[in-house]
């Protein structure tokens, strides 16, 4: 789990992992410049963790590339076999954990989601939900790293390219819901100014990329971007 600036919505996040969960795992926090809060909140869940149920590890950067750059730390540090990857500001349902091991083998799981602003099931087309995705750690480290250039606004679509290159599966899982909160991280009135001016730039610097690798680029044209 990724945390840029802590909100409410991350102790959801915390709660929903740990309390729908139905084996033990690794929980890994990774921590982009944490102010104050984040570092307190940090040592309370060090304070609580129970090394029968789930283990915690974090790792905390100091850099200034941002969220998109705390992602390749994962290929830097011993996991699971099976990985999930989350923001900090979904919940999930009963028992993922068993669910995404029995049907992970050569895939991309993807749970169907739900936001505050639609009732219905949704799911990125032709790209993974770039808030909570599950593979196998070892093509994980083959897709990483992403791109250092786009630092905040997160690059689903490499990461959906690069696992087909790998002959990965991209599933819809039907099986497994989250509820996103449609990135309220970002939206932390201290940083809300930078965090605009960061994704402005991101979006440049995503366009000119898709260009050079010639890929279909439906970000940024409203037209094509769409739910099912």
């Amino acid at each position: 789990m990724t945390c840029y600036k802590r909100t409410w919505y991350t102790d959801n996040t915390i709660k929903s992992i740990l309390r729908n969960k139905k084996n033990k795992i690794d929980f890994i926090i990774l921590l982009d410049k944490p102010w104050e809060n984040e570092i307190n909140k940090l040592h309370e869940l060090e304070n609580n963790w129970n090394d029968n149920d789930w283990k915690l590890s974090y790792r905390i950067q100091e850099t200034n590339d941002m969220i998109n750059w705390l992602w390749n730390h994962l290929k830097e540090m011993n996991t699971e076999k099976t990985v999930l990857i989350i923001n900090d500001d979904i919940e999930i349902t009963e028992w993922y954990d068993e669910l995404i091991e029995m049907n992970i083998d050569w895939k991309v799981l993807n749970p169907m989601f739900h936001t505050p602003y639609h009732q219905w099931d949704l799911f990125k087309k032709d790209c993974i939900a770039w808030h909570c995705y599950a593979l196998q750690k070892e093509y994980l480290d083959k897709i990483l790293p992403i791109d250092s250039k786009i630092k905040l606004y997160y690059w689903d679509d490499r990461i959906f390219h690069r696992a087909q290159e790998e002959w990965l599966e991209i599933v819809r899982m039907q099986n497994v819901f989250c509820f996103h909160y449609l990135s309220k991280t970002c939206e932390n009135p201290e940083i809300v100014e930078e965090v605009r001016k960061q994704i402005d730039n991101d979006s440049i610097e995503f366009t000119k990329i898709v260009k050079e690798r010639n890929r279909p680029d439906r970000r940024f044209n409203p037209i094509q971007q769409n739910f099912n």
